[in-house]
């Protein structure tokens, strides 16, 4: 079916549309919705003072050795769903 077009799936039948046009289904509360009216979500919005201060805090974590290897988290990934199962090196946090 092409936009526009109109299809019956268990007695229920539904006009499709295009991008930015309301939808309908018969039988269904009427729930009127468009893309342009959704909320923006938390990450459509950029704080430049937050993420400097953040970077600068990754930049001293980094400077000073407070990493971890991926190498590292991988073997430990490794070990979920498995009898070797171990639980997330409290030193990681430090």
């Amino acid at each position: 079916m092409r936009n526009g077009g109109v299809s019956e799936l268990d007695g229920i039948s539904s006009q499709r549309f295009s991008r930015g046009d309301s939808c309908y289904v018969e039988g269904m509360p009427d729930v009127t919705h468009t893309l342009e009216e959704e909320e923006p979500s938390l990450f459509d919005e950029s704080d430049p003072e937050w993420d400097a201060k953040r970077d600068a805090e990754a930049d001293a974590d980094i400077a000073a050795g407070r990493v971890v290897s991926n190498d590292a988290v991988v073997e430990w990934l490794k070990t979920w769903g498995t009898p070797d199962y171990r639980p997330m090196p409290r030193e990681w946090l430090e």
